[in-house]
């Protein structure tokens, strides 16, 4: 457990030391990058979903197994 809270402090130091976070100096320049930073995550999420639809097993719309116990 202290190994992983470890690292997941480390890890939050070094987004907070993220470059992206100099640049945000006020709320409008926040609301401009959030602006077009939403396209950037819509269009990763849009792309890993489409892989996963074609190289795993996934089904859309999900539906329950037939046999609960048996899943």
């Amino acid at each position: 457990m202290h190994c992983e809270k470890t690292q997941l402090e480390h890890k939050k130091l070094e987004l907070s030391r993220h470059p992206i976070f100099a640049e945000i100096s006020s709320l409008h320049v926040l609301q401009r990058f959030m602006e077009t930073h939403v396209f950037a995550v819509w269009d990763f999420m849009s792309l890993t979903k489409r892989l996963q639809q074609e190289l795993t097993c996934t089904q859309l719309p999900w539906l329950p197994p037939t046999d609960a116990p048996a899943a």
